[in-house]
């Protein structure tokens, strides 16, 4: 009879190998391919900031090198502690994408391994337990979150559970330990499911509590509070930066993203059972996979008609009973705000409840619940097939077991989400950056000319090569946005002009790298501007352009480093003896979004918005109810930082006649600005200097549409006119 160890062991292995196999064909390259061209760059980065800084403790392991000159750039994403902690060994020897992609593998096995044994202490069977072990684990949401190792990491969860399971059924205070530690493990892969968790809690501790009457065993009660001190004490510390964080830049509950309930029952895109159905089911707007897959709900409703009648074993019925609450009720509130289906709004949801308690006033992405619903119908399914196994012998228990696991794993089947694609390692990385690493120093180094907005994400890229040379970077792909950068790489569209490179002095830039590709059909011209500037931007290094895979694509070949000159001074602002106009004495019109009024109400929570994407001919008309000369415009400024105006132009208007007044070129403001909304963005505002005239109204207008811009807001508008003016 094989031993209980030999036999986890097997299985483990049979996980580690089934988790290669289901994430090919990028686990056949995990040196040289990477999930997308996006996220997993980021997460790249991530982790070899995050393995490679643990000596640094708290609060330092924070401080991170993208973001410059923001402080603690690790904040603007999951810092990935657990993956970082357990995969140090991994990211220390080996090149970062590497040391990701086996840690990824790893991660989906011990989701596996860990539903394994959890579903295995319900059920009593290997077989049935491996049914349920594959569906929790290699689902199509989990593969569709490749490459973002935080939401595939779903192994802590289980074992958590297992240990708590264990601590009240068996009265064995050795369990708490394991609880506290998976807890945590589990709460520092990923904030989000660290929230579900609570909520799990919440409902599964007092059904434990009044099924085993833990109240008479005040050991496995202190147990517990001892294991949930040490739980909140070690995540505390991971919250406290951020919170510090929110406070401090006022980041405000994000518009909750939608979801569409029917992405349940909608097979994954490019899928290997169900073809191209997901594509036709599939609602618009949305692209990742929350597939259940058909098989194993009708696996879960045998399971549930096997465990919940009354009559059965009452002891586990209770608890039954909860987790099938708890699935219903995530997938209620997956759907945020507004339940739809379809396509079809059908109610508010009771998310909306949630909206105002911390932590989850903080979560735009509820729809992530998808994991508790996972986790109940995993269970249930486990549990279908062990009923459908009962009085078989063991090798048709086997053989039925290894059936419906190919069965479940089939149906959530799809190459698309784990091919990948090439990424740039050793020396296929440009040797600017390998030069830069041979540079001694920590220079603070910005990539430029900055993308467009549309391709942003591409970002992740630059933070993903200052794995080669360590040095601060301007920029990155955040969860969300540090206040000033959106507005510093608008302010850079045209490096290399005379305003960029103040502010890049300003901002404390050193060294710039100079991607000429960048630049597309105005290549030229901007080049014959960067040599006019040698003064300013005196060069360092220029390297030849290389066919090398992927470059055209990411705009990679024929790098210049320079350097940023450290003469000169800051410009100094616009000055203007200027008064406020009484907001008494005009009215507020737009041509669309919500109630233009909104930005005159004198309150910062509320804004008047565009709500769609900045698109040329877009207006908000300021109308003065008498002519009244007029010389400034300001628009104060709250998270979300990045929703002004792209390309703006203010007109004047006098009867029937119009004409443009600005804004005027302020490079010393635009530096104070930004160095407030670094420091303190508490009444930061955008000023338009205007040129004087008296006017009847003004018309704010986007001039050209920003392919990939966010919508246009105002917060609060306030209209200047010169001191000496009389009033209107």
């Amino acid at each position: 009879m094989i031993s209980r160890f030999r036999r986890d062991a097997l299985w483990a292995a049979v996980y580690l190998a089934a988790a290669f196999v289901r994430l090919a064909p990028l686990s056949l390259h995990p040196a040289t391919r990477i999930a997308d061209q996006g996220d997993a760059y980021m997460e790249t980065w991530v982790a070899w900031w995050t393995s490679g800084n643990l000596w640094r403790g708290w609060p330092g392991i924070f401080a991170a090198n993208a973001y410059f000159p923001h402080p603690d750039g690790l904040l603007y994403q999951e810092p990935l502690l657990a993956q970082s902690v357990l995969g140090w060994p991994l990211f220390h020897f080996l090149e970062p994408v590497l040391a990701l992609n086996l840690v990824t593998i790893a991660t989906f096995a011990l989701s596996a391994f860990a539903f394994h044994l959890y579903a295995r202490e319900w059920v009593e069977s290997d077989s049935a337990a491996a049914v349920g072990a594959v569906l929790y684990a290699f689902n199509a949401y989990a593969a569709a979150n490749v490459a973002r190792p935080q939401m595939a990491s779903l192994g802590w969860l289980p074992l958590a559970l297992l240990a708590l399971h264990r601590l009240f059924m068996r009265a064995d205070l050795r369990w708490a330990a394991p609880f506290a530690l998976f807890s945590v493990l589990h709460g520092l892969s990923c904030l989000y499911y660290l929230t579900f968790y609570l909520l799990v809690l919440a409902v599964i501790v007092p059904v434990y509590a009044w099924a085993t009457r833990a109240w008479r065993r005040p050991a496995v009660l202190a147990a517990l509070v001892a294991s949930g001190l040490f739980i909140a004490a070690v995540i505390g510390l991971l919250a406290i930066p951020y919170l510090r964080l929110f406070h401090r830049y006022g980041f405000s509950s994000p518009e909750v993203r939608p979801f569409d309930l029917f992405l349940y029952l909608t097979p994954p895109t490019g899928s290997f059972v169900y073809g191209a159905l997901g594509d036709r089911l599939r609602p618009a707007g949305f692209y990742l996979d929350y597939f259940l897959g058909y098989a194993a709900l009708g696996l879960g409703a045998v399971g549930i008609a096997a465990v919940l009648p009354a009559g059965r074993d009452r002891k586990a019925r209770p608890f039954w009973i909860a987790w099938l609450l708890i699935g219903l009720a995530a997938a209620v509130l997956s759907a945020g705000v507004d339940v739809r289906w379809r396509g079809a709004h059908v109610a508010v949801g009771p998310y909306a409840l949630l909206q105002g308690v911390q932590p989850f006033s903080q979560l735009r992405e509820p729809r992530r619940l998808a994991v508790l619903v996972l986790f109940s119908v995993s269970l249930f399914a486990a549990a279908g097939v062990a009923a459908l196994a009962r009085g078989l012998a063991g090798r048709a228990r086997i053989a039925l077991g290894g059936v419906l696991a190919l069965l479940v794993a089939a149906e959530h089947w799809s190459l698309e989400r784990t091919s990948g694609g090439p990424v740039p390692v050793g020396a296929s990385v440009p040797e600017a950056y390998r030069w830069l690493g041979e540079r001694p120093g920590a220079e603070p180094v910005a990539d430029l000319p900055p993308r467009p907005a549309w391709l942003y994400r591409f970002m992740a890229l630059d933070v993903y090569f200052s794995t080669v040379h360590g040095k601060p970077i301007l920029t990155g792909w955040p969860s969300f946005f540090p206040p000033a950068l959106e507005l510093l790489l608008w302010d850079l569209r045209d490096f290399p002009d005379d305003r960029s490179v103040a502010l890049l002095r300003a901002m404390g830039i050193r060294l710039v790298v100079v991607h000429p590709k960048r630049w597309g059909d105005a290549r030229e011209k901007f080049e014959r501007g960067l040599a006019e500037r040698e003064d300013a931007l005196p060069l360092l290094a220029r390297f030849p352009d290389r066919a090398e895979p992927g470059w055209d694509h990411y705009g990679l070949g024929a790098e210049e480093v320079r350097m940023v000159a450290a003469h000169g001074e800051d410009p100094p602002p616009r000055e203007c003896e200027c008064r406020e106009v009484d907001r008494r004495h005009y009215r507020v019109e737009a041509s669309g979004g919500t109630r233009a009024d909104l930005a005159t109400d004198g309150m910062l929570r509320t804004r008047w918005t565009s709500q769609d994407p900045q698109q040329r001919g877009m207006w908000f008309d300021v109308q003065l109810d008498r002519p009244a000369l007029v010389a400034r415009v300001e628009i104060e400024m709250a998270h979300p930082y990045g929703e002004f105006a792209r390309d703006l132009e203010i007109t004047g208007r006098r009867g029937s006649e119009t004409w443009r007044m600005g804004p005027l070129p302020d490079t010393g403001y635009e530096i104070r600005l930004l160095r407030q909304l670094i420091a303190d963005p508490v009444g930061a505002r955008l000023r338009y200097s205007l040129r004087p005239a008296e006017v009847d109204g003004l018309r704010l207008s986007i001039a050209r549409t920003e392919d990939g811009a966010p919508p246009w807001s105002i917060r609060e508008i306030h209209v200047y006119a010169p001191a000496a003016s009389p009033s209107p």
